[in-house]
């Protein structure tokens, strides 16, 4: 007589999993089941895929273990396909949108910066940092008094005073971070000329970036042409960037300094001597206009630096009236 053996209902087995969440197998491909509370990350050795069959149009996943299929390759037609893909990217939206807004109203949570040594390498050309400062600060303080034996003056008139403090500051730094950006920097509390503290960053691209060269501070935009000349001096922002054989300079920036022009004329024209009175001589010609083929057209001033036997040298300002034609001094 043969033997059956009853099925048993695995629905009904007790479950004694112990843990206090129990996992579950999902029901289905990873494309048309549910994404579960807890998305923890796929094994490696699992592999899952979706193959497109353009003589049936269909499309067939494919869940595998290494090499071995763990669930039978399920088959959907393209309307049934863009259905699933339609609703799973509408799922996405919105639980984006739900943590977008949870995000905003906790408020105190910021996000993680995280630099990693490929950026870094790549703005600045490598990690080195180097810092040289060189200087000194001078400070200089004391007490000026003074006390007048004046009768005529009350008691607190005759004696007053204060503290005296002063600081001088030199201080020159050569910083660098990596090979790209540089600081050079030059502060002297006691210059005769501001120009000469220096406050600039420098920026070098390579050779295949698009910004070539970034300054920010003391900056000068010289240019090759003398029908519009450059201008140095300058304080504010400069860019050098290249697109492909085109090149862009651009500048923004206050002028700090001022050019003239000035045109001389005569120069050692003047006819000289061994005394100091042949200049005085011919200048009074110059003025006058009688100094025939060496006159300067329109010489209305005339200046002498004439130098003495011992190097004590004098000068001389000459002008002439144009309404007496004469010389005054």
């Amino acid at each position: 007589m043969p033997s059956y053996v009853a099925a048993q209902d695995s629905s009904s087995v007790k479950n004694n999993d112990s843990l206090p969440f129990p996992i579950h197998d999902t029901r289905g491909d990873f494309i048309s089941s549910n994404p579960a509370i807890y998305d923890f990350q796929t094994p490696p050795n699992i592999t899952d895929s979706v193959a497109y069959d353009p003589i049936t149009k269909t499309y067939t996943v494919f869940e595998k273990v290494g090499d071995h299929y763990y669930r039978t390759p399920t088959t959907y037609t393209a309307e049934e396909f863009r259905a699933l893909e339609a609703k799973k990217a509408e799922i996405d939206y919105f639980k984006k949108r739900a943590n977008t807004l949870s995000f905003l109203n906790r408020g105190s949570v910021k996000p993680k910066l995280t630099v990693y040594d490929n950026l870094f390498n790549r703005l600045f050309g490598n990690g080195k940092i180097d810092i040289q400062p060189q200087g000194n600060v001078d400070v200089t303080a004391g007490y000026q008094g003074q006390n007048v034996k004046n009768p005529t003056l009350p008691e607190r008139a005759r004696r007053n005073g204060g503290f005296d403090f002063n600081m001088g500051a030199q201080l020159n730094v050569n910083a660098s971070i990596g090979n790209k950006l540089k600081f050079p920097i030059s502060y002297n509390t006691v210059a005769n000329f501001d120009f000469t503290n220096q406050l600039k960053l420098d920026y070098t691209g390579n050779d295949d970036e698009i910004l070539k060269r970034f300054e920010a501070g003391n900056v000068s935009f010289p240019l090759r042409g003398s029908l519009i000349p450059g201008a140095q001096s300058l304080f504010g922002i400069k860019t050098q960037l290249q697109f492909g054989k085109l090149f862009v300079t651009g500048i923004l920036a206050s002028q700090k300094s001022q050019r003239q022009s000035m045109n001389l004329q005569g120069g050692m024209l003047s006819e000289g001597g061994t005394q100091g009175a042949g200049f005085v001589r011919d200048a009074v010609h110059q003025l006058r206009g009688g100094a025939g083929t060496r006159q300067v057209q329109g010489a209305r001033t005339a200046l002498l630096a004439i130098g003495g036997f011992f190097y004590n040298s004098q000068g001389l300002i000459l002008t002439a009236d144009q309404k007496s034609q004469g010389v005054q001094r």
